[in-house]
């Protein structure tokens, strides 16, 4: 599950950066898939999926963030019905994926 959500996260910012079509294309090639299957992954993401390994085991981390951030983060977690580690490690992964390379 967290390969899927990393690949859904990929294809997100692969189509805000180069567009749908691109991004099967990258995608496929990236991590040998057919571009059936990248599709669907491209489908995932523009279709807002924002799913995570639920199964994963789980570790505590504890950071020191500016207030201001803190507050709007529990009020997208509010938003969205999510709690606040889920949209950090959503956020993480988006984060990770987009700088895989650097």
């Amino acid at each position: 599950m967290i390969e899927r959500a990393a690949r859904v996260a990929a294809a997100q910012a692969l189509c805000r950066r180069h567009g749908e079509a691109e991004a099967v294309r990258r995608l496929a090639q990236r991590y040998a898939i057919s571009t059936v299957q990248a599709r669907r992954y491209v489908r995932a993401g523009r279709d807002g999926e924002l799913t995570l390994a639920r199964a994963a085991a789980k570790q505590p981390l504890t950071v020191r963030l500016p207030q201001s951030l803190v507050a709007r983060l529990r009020a997208r977690a509010r938003q969205t019905g999510q709690g606040v580690g889920a949209l950090v490690a959503l956020a993480l992964t988006r984060f990770l994926t987009e700088h895989r390379d650097e």
